[in-house]
């Protein structure tokens, strides 16, 4: 069973790194280079935020339901209510600060790249934290349907 279930996650993150590399060469093609540093960065950078605003949390839903100090279904509700909440403090943190963003790090950027990357910056964190939750409890099958 552990082997198996190490053998399809190895495979299911193979195929995505393969799945990626192929849609990297063909945007890559077909996008001007300005519209590729546009890309890259609507697609970067609410992973990269979203794996610093969990505070360690999937990592600690993970020990919480090995040890069964708590229910399922309370670490699972505290991750969808944390994720949601700490996702719309950060939309509306970006969505405030966006005249000192586009004035320094976003220099150059299209605005119209602005509204997809407050919109995609909850989708991450909820996809870590639920994710988290499949590998504490060792589903691994709906782990790597991801």
């Amino acid at each position: 069973m552990f082997i198996r279930d190490v053998f399809y996650t190895f495979a299911a993150e193979l195929l995505s790194a393969m799945g990626n590399l192929a849609v990297g060469v063909v945007l890559a093609r077909a996008l001007l280079p300005d519209e590729r540093g546009a890309l890259v960065l609507v697609m970067t950078l609410p992973w990269v935020i979203a794996n610093a605003a969990t505070f360690g949390l999937p990592q600690a839903n993970v020990y919480l339901t090995g040890r069964q100090k708590y229910d399922i279904r309370t670490i699972l509700g505290n991750s969808l209510v944390l994720s949601l909440v700490v996702g719309l403090v950060l939309v509306a943190l970006f969505y405030a600060l966006q005249d000192v963003l586009f004035r320094t790090v976003f220099r150059g950027l299209s605005t119209e790249y602005w509204l997809p990357l407050l919109i995609l910056l909850p989708v991450p964190l909820l996809d870590v934290m639920m994710l988290s939750v499949l590998v504490a409890r060792q589903q691994f099958d709906l782990f790597n349907m991801r």
